[in-house]
Parts: C-alpha cells; structure tokens; sequence
C-alpha cells in the first residue's frame, strides 16, 4: 500500500477550512434569503399599487414572509417560507385562482438571477471567493 507524504497535514489544513468558510457560506445563504424576502414584501405585498402578488388587509401574511438557512445533506439551503403563526393562510393565498395572487415563487423567481452574485459577493467580503 502505498502511502503519501504530508496526507495528515493536507487533512488538517482541509478540516481547518472547513471550520472557516462553513459560517461564511451559512452566512452568504441568509443574505440571499434576505434579500428575496425584502423583494417579495415590496413587490408583492401591494396588489393594488404594483399589479401583483395580493393586497394586504391586516399585514399578517406579509409579516410572515421570512425565511431559514438549514443544512441539508452536509450543504447550506435557503428556503424562503409565509404562514404560521402570522397567516396559516398563506398557502391558500400562493395557489388561490391558479396563482393569481402568487408571492412566494414568482418574487424567489425574479431574484434567481442575483442570489449566485449575492452569495459571492458575500464571500468576496470575506475573502473567501
């Protein structure tokens, strides 16, 4: 079997960088998230004005439009989320008259462009990119 000098310190040095840019990564997520949430809460939260999404009437619904960075399978995943406890209707409104009154997926889709530039970005501020 054949072995390979300096494997242990490669390992190390792997482990070490690992320890430095997974919070830098779970952090470049969140400002992904943050800003397709701010997007969706000014572009879709206003029917009437804006021609989209729905017209707020208490701002429970837009109130909780939020999101979460969890780790899925060793990887960091932004998922933007509404409903509980503010509005446990908000998937009714989602797929209310065959999305008419949509915010959810159209306003993640309008930002699909910016969220790879965002993230790195984010990592250029830690010169990790």
């Amino acid at each position: 079997m054949a072995t390979v000098d300096g494997l242990g310190e490669v390992i190390r040095n792997l482990q070490r960088f690992r320890k430095l840019i997974d919070p830098a990564v779970h952090d470049a997520v969140e400002d992904a998230c943050i800003a397709v949430v701010n997007h969706i809460k000014s572009e879709y939260t206003d029917r009437l004005a804006k021609g989209k999404g729905f017209a707020t009437q208490t701002g429970n619904l837009r109130r909780s439009i939020t999101y979460s960075v969890v780790r899925q399978n060793d990887k960091w995943v932004g998922v933007i989320h509404a409903g509980a406890p503010y509005a446990p209707y908000a998937e009714y409104v989602e797929f209310i008259s065959g999305g008419k009154y949509a915010f959810l997926l159209p306003g993640t889709w309008d930002k699909r462009n910016e969220v790879f530039g965002i993230i790195r970005n984010s990592l250029r501020k830690r010169r990790l990119a």
